[in-house]
């Protein structure tokens, strides 16, 4: 059994910190947008011979050209991380509300014991240890998801904050690109400002106000079996 719980705690870890790598690297990936375009345009106008205007012209179309792909490689991205995240979500509620709960119960006994038997020094540190240990764990989850759903927000925001007025300047000759690269804006920005809630099996969502009510839990806890012990 013990062995069980430390494999589904490695999953949860390897998975929830797998997300949060994924969700960084596509904000990164935002922010240096414009960044990775010009350095794709450099490159290829060296090999581009004309007339000022021309290059000009040529530079709106690579402009447009590479930001289309660039965002279009980011939407799929995102939403491949949401869409599979989606698909873990029923695991991760059922697989905390038994954490969470057993984790309670857990403690619960332990507060218990060492409110009876205050005297047996040589359980107590080991006891202490493992309720320490608990609540560390509920926290470390609950901070996870949390910055699981700041992840995603980020990603709407870098987005936002880059220089469009500026660099998307809208033109009749580029019509439609303009409003194709408009589209993908605003879903990317739908998505990233949609909170990831993943759920204690239904009954509230993991956070570190959550955490906070676990904790508020085990201190009535305590103070009760406190009064009647």
């Amino acid at each position: 059994m013990n062995t069980l719980f430390v494999s589904l705690i490695a999953i949860f870890n390897t998975y929830l910190m797998g997300f949060q790598i994924i969700l960084d690297d596509i904000n990164e990936s935002v922010q240096d947008l414009f960044e990775q375009i010009d350095k794709e345009i450099i490159e290829a106008m060296s090999e581009i011979q004309g007339a000022p205007e021309y290059k000009r012209n040529v530079k709106d179309v690579l402009f447009f050209k590479f930001l289309k792909q660039k965002l279009a490689a980011l939407i799929r991205k995102h939403a491949d991380a949401l869409n599979h995240l989606s698909q873990l979500k029923t695991f991760f509620e059922i697989s905390f509300l038994f954490m969470f709960y057993g984790q309670l119960v857990t403690m619960g006994t332990g507060i218990v014991y060492l409110t009876w038997r205050k005297s047996s020094y040589n359980i107590l540190l080991p006891l202490v240890g493992c309720l320490v240990t608990i609540t560390v764990e509920c926290f470390w989850y609950c901070r996870m998801i949390e910055k699981l759903s700041d992840a995603n927000n980020n990603i709407g925001d870098s987005l936002y904050n880059l220089d469009w007025p500026q660099r998307l300047c809208y033109k009749p000759a580029i019509r439609k690109d303009y409003r194709e690269i408009r589209t993908t804006f605003l879903i990317i920005l739908t998505n990233s400002q949609q909170n990831i809630d993943i759920s204690c099996g239904g009954l509230f969502n993991m956070s570190l106000a959550a955490f906070a009510e676990f904790l508020n839990m085990v201190y009535n806890l305590f103070m009760f079996f406190l009064t009647v012990i």
